[in-house]
């Protein structure tokens, strides 16, 4: 056997195969207008996060078949964050719950809640719940979303109240 398909064996089986960053959730518990869930985070390199290490979750909600997203998400903090579409760096570093994967993984559990109120809640029915990360590094979207858990929401819409005319 020649010595350059040794050398071509050897680089082919050592060289390092990366997969791509997975996210996870299950185990989804709802009272009233509150979600919890577990989630999981792998494959992470350090590029896969900010400078600092730190990755960021933001939840969302639809209901099945919608093209449009709602809810909010708890973050570090305790405070509920709106979903936002196209969030700038800052407020995704500075409000989005945070996490510092430990050798390319995490895992533990979120929160998210929904209102009645909000004009993209559509009533009971399933609705389909998704997590999104980033980076941290960009404003270039989601850096990837996790499978989809479907949840079924029950809150009742609120009923208008009639305005009186006068007479």
């Amino acid at each position: 056997m020649k010595w350059w398909w040794t050398a071509l064996l050897f680089l082919v089986s050592t060289t390092p195969v990366f997969a791509a960053p997975q996210l996870n959730i299950s185990d989804q518990v709802i009272l009233d207008t509150e979600v919890s869930f577990s989630a999981s985070a792998s494959g992470l390199i350090s590029s896969s996060c900010a400078s600092d290490g730190r990755c960021f979750f933001q939840g969302t909600l639809r209901q099945v078949g919608a093209s449009y997203y709602f809810g909010q998400t708890q973050n570090n903090n305790g405070s509920w964050v709106d979903y936002v579409s196209s969030p700038d760096l800052e407020y995704i570093q500075s409000t989005f719950y945070s996490f510092l994967p430990q050798s390319g993984s995490w895992s533990g559990q979120l929160k998210m809640r929904y209102s009645a109120a909000d004009p993209k809640y559509a009533g009971p029915g399933s609705y389909e719940l998704k997590l999104q990360r980033f980076s941290g590094k960009s404003t270039s979207g989601s850096s990837g979303d996790s499978n989809t858990l479907t949840v079924s929401l029950t809150a009742t819409l609120p009923i208008p109240t009639p305005t009186p005319t006068p007479t």
